[in-house]
């Protein structure tokens, strides 16, 4: 079996699909004639007359007792008797051969048939609904049931909730800390107690467990929370967004069809018992946390010192993989101008508003000392200032919900990323399965080719190689199982972009049209109350606007009378403002 050129994971099955046992014919001659044959020949002796009825018997010659004459004094053989013997066990061990293939035969149509009757009473799986992407619509059908199994067995979860957080102590080496626990309601009926880092270590058990999945993004320390994170007094407010986030994060996780069904998720959600006594990274024991910590740590540099940089070998699942890529790319350089603009916006209403109130403030303190008339522009100033503030602020948080889907979708660019890692992993390990597979084959082969070689040792060699072809036949099984997996996560994540993306594109775009006009209302009235106060009236018109021109051109400037009015002073010297 040649497996020097790059294969897929079908070609590999097809090379690896043969029966074991016929395989092994090719070493009858050497091996013992009997020792295959065993507990198959008792199981069909009802059908082992009617197969040697169909196939002539050969008359084996016994040798007859030599007279005296043809008895050889010398030293050397008789020749005629030994080429008698030799010809009759050749054709003895012929026999022998010929019925362990029909045996063998016979063994492979059963399992032929079982296969076929057992796919035939295998009920059709229900079609999924996913929609039209790139990689649903190239999903396939075929993925193990002992790694992906997506089957319709429903999750033992309904519902997940977070509530009631509390503040506890722990003693330390030098000093104490305070952490929250969490109360974690399972199904509205059950409930377990658990703390932020184990939560954490959940979401390594299932990205370890279930191979090609893309997670949802996991409460992870928030950038805006890293002060508090590391603060000693951590606010009860900071637990209950934790909570929140937390409540969020398990509904992802019992909607998955795959993960819902998990270990982990199981263990998590189940043990009343401290989470540490099944889990070491999460032991109360400091010393305990340090070691697995220690050991994770080398697994993963270990890892990352022999994968190589690994080729995809199934055109399908590169073009899935090559299209995905350019999406994240996309949503890495998209996603936080957005956000950058929202806050851009929301900083601009909170300007807005602080300058208004400060303006609001000037007037009230030098309304002592200044005529009511006279503060009437910075009344209809800072008024406007606040409202637009406050529009701008309305318009930010509309924004903020827009934007969300799509920030969620850029936090999960480095869970995608990992799954693209699971897949180059399983290549990379069904690789090393093919490699000693190859080496294996090299050394049987040349035993068989050293007449010298015990029979022992070669059978020793076949066993080791038939334990490496089995090896790898699962690693192939698990490398087209995560494939699978992977090309239906990206297809069902792409229909879900489709969907929030055009939901959040026209919630942004009305949001900023209906700010826009809003905003720009706010600011004409501010423009008509001026022209009111300056003594421009609605009535004046074009009059009023072009006798204002002519006295802009001649050099004059309005100054404030006793009135509070606007007046007209055209004599091009400096004026004074009369209170």
């Amino acid at each position: 079996m040649d497996l020097s050129k790059s294969t897929t994971e079908d070609d590999l099955l097809d090379m690896l699909g043969g029966d074991d046992k016929a395989r092994k014919t090719s070493t009858d001659s050497m091996s013992d004639p009997f020792a295959e044959v065993g507990l198959e020949q008792e199981q069909e002796q009802a059908a082992e007359p009617k197969l040697e009825a169909s196939t002539p018997a050969t008359p084996i010659v016994h040798p007859t007792p030599p007279s005296a004459a043809t008895v050889n004094t010398g030293n050397s053989p008789a020749p005629e008797i030994n080429d008698k013997a030799i010809t009759a066990q050749a054709k003895f061990l012929e026999e022998r051969r010929l019925m362990q293939e029909r045996l063998a035969a016979r063994k492979k149509e059963k399992q032929k048939a079982k296969m076929e009757k057992e796919k035939a009473a295998k009920p059709a799986p229900a079609p999924t609904s996913s929609s039209s992407g790139p990689g649903a619509a190239a999903a396939p059908t075929s993925v193990s049931s002992s790694i992906s199994a997506p089957t319709p067995a429903a999750s033992q979860f309904t519902s997940v909730s977070v509530v009631e957080p509390t503040q506890r102590s722990e003693g330390g080496y030098f000093s104490s800390s305070n952490y929250w626990v969490y109360k974690v309601v399972v199904n509205n009926s059950s409930f377990v107690i658990r703390r932020f880092r184990d939560v954490v270590a959940l979401h390594s058990r299932i990205h370890a467990c279930c191979k090609g999945c893309i997670l949802p993004p996991s409460p992870d320390r928030h950038s805006m929370r890293a002060l508090e994170e590391g603060s000693t007094i951590q606010t009860l407010n900071f637990a209950m967004n934790r909570a929140e986030d937390m409540t969020a994060y398990f509904s992802d996780l019992i909607k998955h069809p795959i993960i819902s069904t998990c270990e982990p998720l199981s263990v998590f959600l189940t043990l009343k018992d401290d989470l540490g006594t099944t889990w070491p990274e999460v032991s109360s024991s400091t010393v305990t946390r340090m070691k697995e910590k220690a050991s994770v740590n080398f697994k993963m540099e270990f890892k990352k010192f022999n994968v190589g940089d690994v080729s995809e070998d199934s055109i399908e699942i590169g073009d899935v993989v090559t299209a995905e890529t350019e999406r994240l790319n996309v949503i890495l350089q998209a996603v936080p101008k957005l956000e950058s603009a929202t806050v851009l916006l929301k900083e601009q209403s909170e300007y807005a508003g602080d300058v208004g109130m400060e303006m609001t403030k000037l007037i009230k303190d030098t309304s002592s000392f200044l005529p009511p008339a006279s503060s009437a522009p910075l009344r209809i100033l800072s008024t406007t200032l606040l409202r637009s503030g406050r529009r701008s602020k309305r318009g930010s948080m509309e924004l903020s919900a827009a934007v969300a889907p799509l920030s969620r979708h850029h936090m999960l660019v480095d869970n995608v990323k990992k799954a693209f890692g699971d897949r180059k992993e399983a290549i990379q390990i069904r690789l090393a399965a093919k490699r000693t597979v190859e080496a294996k084959t090299i050394k049987v082969n040349q035993l068989k080719a050293n007449r010298e070689t015990p029979l022992e040792q070669i059978r020793q060699a076949e066993m080791e190689l038939d334990v490496a072809r089995h090896v790898l036949k699962k690693r192939v099984v698990e490398t087209k199982a995560v494939g699978d997996i992977l090309v239906k996560e990206v297809g069902d994540l792409s229909a879900v972009r489709r969907r929030e993306y055009m939901q959040a594109c026209k919630i942004m775009a009305s949001s900023f049209a209906e700010t826009c006009l809003e905003r720009k209302a706010i600011w004409e009235q501010a423009k008509a109350a001026f022209l009111e106060e300056c003594g421009v009236g609605e009535g004046e018109g074009e009059v009023g606007s072009e006798v204002k021109k002519g006295e802009a051109q001649k050099g004059g400037e309005v100054v404030w009378g006793e009135n509070g009015r606007g007046r007209s002073d055209t004599g091009g010297s400096a004026k004074s403002i009369d209170m």
